[in-house]
């Protein structure tokens, strides 16, 4: 016989191969492939009657589907031409990490069993059918390890020495992998149809596995065309091993497959498998497949069932799992199929059928109306119990002997992946509420997996609930919490209603749970649960946990639709606060809640009683505040605020040019500004802003106050009756109608101008300190370096300069009086009396313009300077002068400013001795 194997043409479109293996009392060149005449084989299948089923499935994807078994925790091995362990489908490499965990060749002695070119792909295709992990052509078990144990060299030649060889060293290493080997495939051997060779020398081996608990399959033989009657090839026709005939698409007996009365028969024609790179298109890529016939292809199947079949009887919780044992399962569970050449039945391998008969029977009732009765449940029960298929369910009835909670538990083992199933909902832990006396069923299903469990139920009694009544706003403290409380709360109006628990950690935690008045569970959390609630809602706060002081604070004050948010307060004295921003920050009495810009481009906040407060926080943008008491308005670019009943309101604005303008209430209200900060405050209000470039506050009622603080730089205070301002460097304060307004200054450089009323009124000044009044005003200004008063034309007006204790100057004329000394200037001008005194030390020098038609009259101590209109004194100067040119007299008045107040950003000058004398202060 010739030594090799040899491909059939594939260009034929006819992929079949037949298997032979010769053995002999001498090493010969044993075949393991010989080529298979095409067309007598495609003649043969079209002449195969249809069975039954039509499928090569056999009830192996119904396995899968059913139960998921998938050969995990085993090991076969697979004795033939090597596999090649780095195709994709069979775990791409060779180790423990691998799916192919090791092995040997025997052909070439060394540890690298791979199934090697030109003659090999043989035991890759077998591997393939028992383990291929391929989605499309999946084998019979994709999740077993496999071994590879190398009987045939390059060019398919063999000896029975190296399957001896392997077959005990599948005995010494049965127990050496993660996964032990429980299975062999043999898809090998001779030309022979009768009882043992005379030279069966691998019976001790054999018996030694099936001693072992091994399952071996074996080919039943391709060559019933030549033999006619019933019969195997060695090693199938030991009986320590199970043989495997081939059956076709139809389910009939192959035309080519050796038969016998202890056959398994199974598919083995066309069957589509993996294969060497080399053995396809060498194309590099170890992903190939290729279609083979013969009982080398049954024999994996039945091997690979063989797998399935283990588990699934390990599964049961057998412990006498042996080759007989498989082997009897199988034949007790398989179709009779009668073959007319040989006028006799024989058993065709039905996996589905075996696994059902394999697998424990239901423990309990798979539907609802089968449930197996619990009877009575008054507190905790325990039960055990598997789910056997994956879509198995567990259904058990109950009637609780008292009112309360019920909770169901489980805990699964092997790949079980399980959840419970009632009205209350589903879940891997459930918990609803029972009625006395009422029948329940729950439902224990696998979602993933088989497996067995550990369930346990427990009904917790009703605790009664503690009434915290109506939610508005409550903070209760100081709560001991120990296992479950109850608490029953009531929304007060429609919004979010907001339930928070605030302890220490480190002391312990609690569970917030929260129930509807039907008993539905509508949020968990740890510390804080919000949710939108209607008026009049009723829930029940489980609290569960172990704390000795936790604080609860319920909230039901905020509410937001379309784009509004609506934020309300209490009775009693609530504090508010918004921030802007691309996220708007919102507080109520400390309750935070954050929303989109997008979500709230309207908030308002609506005050109910007590004294509430306000916090508002603009952005960099230009905002504009406008405020009267009890109402409030801040707008920005895209967003507004409103405040209606709030008491005290403070605004920052964040940034950018802001302008805020305020206005009094009908009582007197007081007014204290500065750059940074204005407040406006009267009897029930007090509203403050900081951070406003432009700041305007207006009155209109009652007896009104403002008390006005300068800037770091130079500033400006111009005053007038029922109007002033204080400005500087990147701000200006307007205040209108108050009756008294105070400015004060003391940093930089300042200055201020003073106006009179239509009356008449009176300017007093001295240094640190100048204040004009009439009807209805007075307007103070202190520690300004230069002030100036104008009077105008109605009225009769009078004005009064004091000096310094250094040594000061005045300059008198018809229209203006100007006193200045060491740090003050003080200017009156259109009053018709001015008097200057000189009282405080110094050496003071008094200067009088007078024009044709004036007077001065100088007499103890006394200087009178009068004319049409006017009259100015002054007072025990050491000196005075009288100068009669108009020139000079422009020199010292020419300079004045009635809006600025200052000699045209000059100092003020006095004429001593003529035009070429001239001392600057």
């Amino acid at each position: 016989m010739p030594r090799g194997r040899e491909r059939v043409d594939r260009t034929t479109g006819c992929e079949l191969y037949e298997d032979r293996l010769a053995m002999s009392a001498q090493p010969v060149g044993d075949l393991l492939l010989t080529p298979l005449d095409p067309d007598s084989l495609a003649g043969a299948a079209s002449q195969i009657e249809p069975a039954a089923q039509s499928s090569n499935d056999y009830g192996v994807e119904y396995v899968r589907r059913t139960y998921g078994f998938l050969g995990a925790g085993q090991t076969v091995a697979i004795i033939d031409s090597g596999i090649a362990y780095d195709h994709a489908a069979l775990g791409g490499g060779l180790g423990a990490e691998f799916r192919v965990v090791g092995g040997w060749d025997f052909a070439e002695n060394d540890a690298d069993p791979y199934d090697d070119a030109p003659a090999g792909f043989h035991g890759t295709h077998v591997a393939g059918i028992v383990g291929s992990s391929d989605p499309v052509y999946e084998g019979l078990a994709p999740g077993v390890d496999l071994v590879s144990l190398r009987v045939f060299d390059d060019q398919s030649y063999g000896e029975i020495a190296w399957v001896e060889q392997a077959l005990r060293w599948v005995h010494e290493h049965r127990d050496a992998f993660e996964n032990p080997i429980t299975t062999v495939n043999l898809s090998l051997g001779n030309q022979g149809n009768g009882g043992l060779p005379a030279d069966a020398r691998l019976e001790d081996e054999l018996a030694q596995l099936k001693s072992d608990g091994i399952f071996v399959v074996a080919s039943a033989g391709n060559s019933f065309a030549n033999h006619q009657t019933p019969g195997l090839s060695y090693p199938a026709a030991s009986l320590h091993v199970t043989p495997a005939a081939s059956v076709g698409a139809g389910g009939q007996l192959s035309d080519f497959s050796q038969r016998d009365s202890r056959v398994l028969a199974a598919p083995g024609e066309r069957i589509t498998s993996t294969v060497p790179d080399y053995a396809k298109n060498l194309d590099g890529k170890t992903n190939d497949f290729e279609r083979a016939s013969g009982t080398s292809m049954a024999a994996p199947f039945v091997a690979g069932a063989g797998v399935l079949l283990r588990e699934a009887m390990l599964f049961a919780g057998r412990t006498d799992v042996t080759a007989d044992v498989i082997h009897n399962h199988f034949r007790d569970t398989a179709d009779l199929v009668f073959d007319a050449a040989t006028s006799a039945p024989y058993h065709r391998i039905d996996v589905g059928r075996a696994i059902d008969a394999a697998m424990p029977a239901d423990d309990y009732g798979s539907t609802a109306a089968e449930a197996f009765s619990l009877s009575t449940l008054d507190n905790q029960l325990a039960l055990s119990g598997l789910l056997g298929r994956t879509d198995d369910v567990d259904y058990f009835s109950f009637v609780a002997g008292q009112s309360g909670v019920v909770h169901v538990h489980s805990q699964a083992s092997g790949n079980l992946v399980a959840e419970w199933r009632a009205d209350a909902g589903a879940g891997e832990s459930l918990s609803f509420e029972v009625i006395a006396g009422r029948s329940y069923t729950v439902g224990l299903a696998a979602t993933a997996g088989i497996g067995r469990y550990d369930a346990s139920l427990e009904l917790s009694p009703i605790a009664t609930a503690v009434d915290w009544g109506d939610v508005t706003f409550r903070e209760i403290a100081g709560e001991s919490i120990s296992g479950e409380a109850l608490r029953s709360i009531r929304a007060s109006r429609d919004g979010t209603l907001t339930v928070e628990a605030i302890y220490e950690q480190a002391a312990g935690s609690v569970q917030l749970e929260l129930y509807d008045a039907q008993g539905g569970l509508v949020a968990v959390h740890g510390e804080r649960i919000d949710l939108t609630a209607t008026a009049g809602e009723q829930f029940t706060l489980k609290i569960i946990g172990v704390h000795a002081n936790v604080d609860f604070r319920l909230t039901n004050l905020l509410s937001v639709s379309a784009g509004v948010v609506d934020v309300g307060g209490t009775s009693g004295a609530d504090s508010f606060t918004f921030s802007a921003g691309d996220e708007h920050t919102i507080a109520v009495n400390g309750v935070q809640y954050r929303f989109d810009s997008s979500e709230g481009t309207r908030v308002r906040f609506q005050g109910a009683g007590g004294e509430d407060s306000l916090s508002l926080t603009g952005t960099t943008g230009d905002e504009r505040l406008t405020s009267r008491p009890g109402n409030i308005k801040f707008t920005g670019d895209a967003w507004s605020v409103s405040a209606d009943d709030v008491e005290n309101v403070q605004v920052a604005g964040g940034g950018g040019r802001d302008e805020a303008v305020l206005h009094d209430s009908r009582g007197h209200d007081r007014l204290e500004a500065s750059p940074e900060e204005a407040r406006l405050l009267g009897d029930r209000f007090d509203h403050r802003v900081s951070g406003f470039a432009v700041v305007q506050v207006q009155t209109s009622l009652g007896h009104d106050m403002a008390f006005l603080a300068d800037s770091a730089g130079d500033d400006v205070f111009t005053g007038r009756p029922g109007v002033a301002s204080l400005e500087g460097p990147g701000y200006r304060l307007e205040v209108g109608g108050f009756d008294f307004v105070r400015a004060a200054a003391g940093r930089g450089h300042d200055r201020a101008v003073l106006h009179d009323s239509p009356s008449g009124d009176r300017f007093f000044a001295r240094p640190g300190l100048a204040w004009i009044t009439g009807r209805d005003y007075l307007n103070f200004a202190a520690s300004f370096e230069a002030v100036h008063a104008y009077a105008s034309a109605g009225g009769f007006d009078m004005a009064w300069l004091f000096d310094s204790r250094g040594d000061d100057r005045l300059a008198a004329g018809p229209e203006e009086v100007l006193l200045a000394g060491p740090g003050f200037q003080h200017g009156a001008a259109g009053f018709e009396t001015v008097r200057t005194v000189s009282s405080s030390g110094g050496r003071d020098r008094a200067e009088f313009f007078r024009t044709p038609g004036d007077s001065l009259l100088v007499d103890r101590g006394e200087a009178i300077l009068s004319g049409r209109g006017y009259l100015a004194v002054a007072n025990y100067f050491s000196q005075v002068d009288e100068i009669a040119d108009e020139r000079l007299q422009q020199a010292v008045f020419g300079g004045f400013d009635r809006d600025e107040g200052l000699l045209n950003g000059g100092p003020l000058a006095f004429v001593d001795g003529g035009l070429d004398a001239v001392d600057a202060l």
